[in-house]
């Protein structure tokens, strides 16, 4: 058998340590490429936060998608857009509440009233399918004297939720229920909003992503680049059509005046979270 010659294992040896070194490197090597990112808060907290990532043209991670990767690259914005819109529809949340000695007592006239209450609603043209029952109640009521436990009657209670379609015959409404039902009846709160909202919700989307243009276009003037194709957009919440008023009082006693119920002006609001990659200049 021939040996290896002490020149020739010394050249193989050099070449193989080259070749780590060589690996070792380009594992080892990381981009230099400056990256900019400035922003408020994160692309996650949609309410508020707006962040702009600029991405040197030269690099194609600022061709690709904002969501692709942990750093959110891309022009990330928030647009908001608001209808004002007059209410065609009055919830009203009513009942009544009979106390006496038995449940048979409480029951029947607690039932007297509802009927007249019922009987109202009919003479102003309110469909039954606007009427919702939303509780009935029968609870026991005690009196505690000395420690003691005394049942001393019961409390029936009916309560209904009617919608109002001609918000002019609001408080005529209330103000005959509170006569016929006297002490028994019972108003726990009043809301306007309208039948069908579909058409303010549209409008207020499109006025919502124009300002998330509008505020893209923006940050790309003022940093020197240009607004690239939309990557992600997202709808993040809609403020509730509807505008809640407390009726003073658990009773209203009749008054010589009709009861002054006025629906106001209600706002719709849309709010979109928008990203746009960023194209080279």
């Amino acid at each position: 058998m021939k040996r290896i010659k002490c020149p020739t294992a010394l050249a193989i040896l050099a070449v193989i340590l080259v070749l780590v070194v060589g690996c070792s490197r380009g594992t080892n090597e990381t981009d230099s490429t400056p990256v900019v990112g400035t922003g408020i808060g994160t692309p996650s907290n949609t309410s508020t936060s707006e962040r702009l990532a600029v991405i040197p043209s030269g690099s194609s991670a600022g061709l690709q998608t904002p969501l692709s990767g942990n750093a959110q690259s891309g022009i990330w914005v928030t647009g908001q857009g608001q209808v004002s819109l007059t209410p065609d529809l009055a919830l009203l949340n009513l009942g009544v509440e009979a106390r006496a000695g038995t449940v048979a007592e409480a029951n029947e006239q607690a039932a007297s009233a509802m009927n007249r209450v019922m009987d109202i609603l009919r003479s102003h043209r309110i469909a039954e399918k606007d009427i919702q029952t939303q509780y009935f109640n029968i609870t026991p009521q005690y009196d505690y004297r000395n420690d003691r436990q005394n049942l001393i009657g019961y409390i029936v209670t009916n309560a209904v939720r009617i919608k109002i379609r001609d918000l002019k015959d609001t408080g005529n409404i209330i103000d005959e229920i509170a006569k016929a039902a006297g002490n028994l009846a019972r108003f726990s709160g009043i809301s306007f909003t309208v039948e069908d909202p579909s058409s303010y919700m549209v409008q207020a989307r499109e006025l919502a992503v124009k300002d998330a243009l509008s505020k893209a276009q923006q940050f790309a003037t003022l940093t020197g680049v240009r607004v690239g194709p939309l990557a992600f957009i997202s709808e993040s919440g809609s403020a509730p059509i509807i505008k809640d008023f407390g009726l003073r009082g658990a009773t209203l006693e009749v008054a010589q005046a009709p009861t002054p119920i006025s629906g106001g002006e209600l706002e719709v609001q849309i709010t979109v979270q928008a990203a746009f990659s960023i194209a080279p200049p």
